[in-house]
């Protein structure tokens, strides 16, 4: 029987049908991928392999039943099947941005570092605003003791902003080197982006030691690294709490130091320059939730005994500031990269 020979109750009841079974199929594919990303962690590989394989030949349009059977081969150091796995996707319409990953993964693994190159920078070529792409080139780089990662950091900032990837690299990169001025802003928006892990308590460890020498750090640093609008603003400002930063440095120096920074950028409309991280200070700053926002971004590093003991006594102040932290997703939008000068 036709659609055009059914009458509306019998259409109703097929559509209905066809609607229940789209959606027990999409539970059934999720529930694969939930169990083999169990076995996986449990390293129950022949299981999870067994179990993609069969979800694979039911239905191969599945893009996650791969990417799950490429972990699979990958932890194992099976790389031959996993490269072979990736190569015929990249030959496919399924492919996306992280197939090249992880391609350049198997290169890395394998110390094919020329190979990585050329495959992430394929994967750049089909995706140019992929910031985990730009992010693995730069990592790239740096296996290949090459000097240039920054450029990859960087681009990959500009192009994706909300990719947390490029900022840690970048942070670390500058905190290193000794250049304060962006280590310690693109460390700042890395905590934002990942408050959580081990990366995280390194960056803020980083951010804390540099702000207690960042005047000693900025003196030493060429003037050319302050010729943007951007950085020449930054160092304005901050000059006027040099006499500040003479003091013990105690985090209250520090909370002293950084809000009236703040204070003095919006109020100079000489130069306006949109930054997410300020704007997020400044509505902080209106709401009186800075202190709070300063105690969790340094106050476990410095002291753990004294961040306990400073929320003990700032309950209400602190529970605003969690509030606003889980209700308000950080976002940099798309065409606030001040790095470079255009």
């Amino acid at each position: 029987m036709s659609l055009f020979n059914m009458n509306k109750l019998q259409i109703s009841v097929v559509i209905i049908l066809i609607c229940i079974s789209g959606v027990v199929y999409a539970q059934d594919s999720t529930e694969i991928i939930r169990q083999a990303r169990a076995f996986i962690q449990n390293k129950e590989y022949t299981k999870a392999t067994d179990l993609l394989k069969t979800a694979i030949a039911e239905d191969g349009k599945i893009l996650t039943y791969k990417k799950e059977l490429f972990w699979s081969y990958y932890h194992q150091d099976r790389y031959k099947e996993a490269m072979a796995l990736m190569s015929s996707i990249l030959k496919s319409a399924q492919k996306d941005e992280q197939c090249y990953q992880f391609c350049g993964y198997i290169y890395r693994a394998e110390g094919k570092y020329n190979s990585c190159d050329s495959i992430l920078k394929l994967g750049i070529k089909n995706y140019p605003s992929s910031g985990p792409l730009y992010n693995d080139l730069g990592e790239n780089a740096v296996n290949f003791k090459k000097t240039n990662a920054i450029q990859f950091w960087e681009k990959g900032i500009e192009e994706d902003p909300d990719f947390a990837g490029n900022y840690y690299n970048a942070a670390m990169y500058y905190l290193n080197a000794e250049e304060p001025l962006w280590g310690i802003l693109y460390g700042e928006i890395f905590v934002n982006f990942s408050p959580l892990g081990e990366k995280s308590i390194q960056i803020r460890k980083r951010l804390l030691q540099t702000y207690k020498s960042l005047f000693t750090q900025i003196k030493k640093m060429k003037t050319g690294e302050f010729e943007t609008p951007f950085a020449k603003k930054f160092i304005t400002h901050l000059y006027k709490q040099e006499e500040l930063s003479r003091r013990s440095m105690s985090l209250d120096d520090l909370l002293m130091i950084r809000s009236r920074f703040m204070l003095d950028w919006f109020h100079d409309r000489s130069t306006v320059l949109p930054f997410q991280l300020f704007e997020k200070h400044r509505q902080m700053l209106q709401d009186g939730l800075f202190p709070a926002y300063h105690q969790w971004l340094f106050g476990l590093v410095e002291d753990a005994a004294s961040y306990q003991n400073w929320k003990n006594l700032h309950a209400e102040e602190f529970a605003a500031f969690s509030k606003y932290q889980q209700n308000r997703l950080f976002h940099i939008p798309n065409g606030q990269y001040y790095r470079y000068s255009h």
